[in-house]
């Protein structure tokens, strides 16, 4: 039987994982991370794909940096929200 929950390797050694731009297949940097929300924030007349065009990737890796599914790692400015 594998290991899952607390006795997963991941759970035991979290500093053991690339996350971010460390990890080898990254196309964003934090900073990119950061320039991110603060379009999607404070830009409402640009969409999700047109803000993916800047940093050349998808709309759907877009939104899943902003709803914090992804780089939650990172730590965002304090924005008001638009939506």
């Amino acid at each position: 039987m594998a290991a899952s929950g607390e006795l997963h390797w991941m759970h035991k050694h979290p500093e053991k994982i690339r996350r971010g731009s460390a990890h080898g297949k990254a196309k964003l940097t934090e900073k990119d991370v950061v320039n991110i929300w603060k379009l999607f924030y404070t830009r409402p007349d640009l969409t999700l794909k047109e803000i993916g065009g800047y940093f050349n990737v998808s709309e759907g890796c877009i939104s899943m940096i902003v709803r914090r599914l992804t780089w939650r790692h990172v730590l965002v400015p304090e924005i008001k929200r638009r939506r």
